[in-house]
C-alpha cells in the first residue's frame, strides 16, 4: 500500500489499469500481486481491530473481478492474445 503526502493509505492496484478491456498475463499477475500486498498491509494497519481489517480486505479483494470471473470452481481470465486482442 502506498501513502500520499497526507499519509493516507492508497491501494497498490492502479484503477486506470483495471478500468477497461483485456490485459496481458503480466499485467494480471502484477495487479493480483498488488491486491495481495494491499491485504497484507491491511493486516499491519488494522492490528487488533478485526472489524477494520475485514472492512479493508472486503474493499480490496473485490478488485480480482477486474481480471477474472469465476463460477465458484474455475477462474476465467480476461487476457489479450499475442496480437493484443481479447482471448479465451
Amino acid at each position: 500500500m502506498n501513502h500520499n503526502q497526507a499519509g493516507v493509505n492508497r491501494p497498490n492496484h492502479d484503477p486506470h489499469l483495471q478500468s477497461v478491456g483485456p490485459k496481458s498475463w503480466e499485467q494480471i499477475a502484477r495487479a493480483l500481486f498488488n491486491l495481495l500486498d494491499d491485504i497484507d498491509t491491511a493486516d499491519d494497519v488494522a492490528k487488533g481491530d478485526d472489524a477494520l481489517y475485514r472492512n479493508l480486505v472486503r474493499r480490496y479483494h473485490q478488485g480480482r473481478f477486474q481480471y477474472a470471473s469465476t463460477d465458484g470452481y474455475n477462474a476465467a481470465f480476461n487476457i489479450k492474445d499475442e496480437e493484443g486482442q481479447a482471448g479465451d
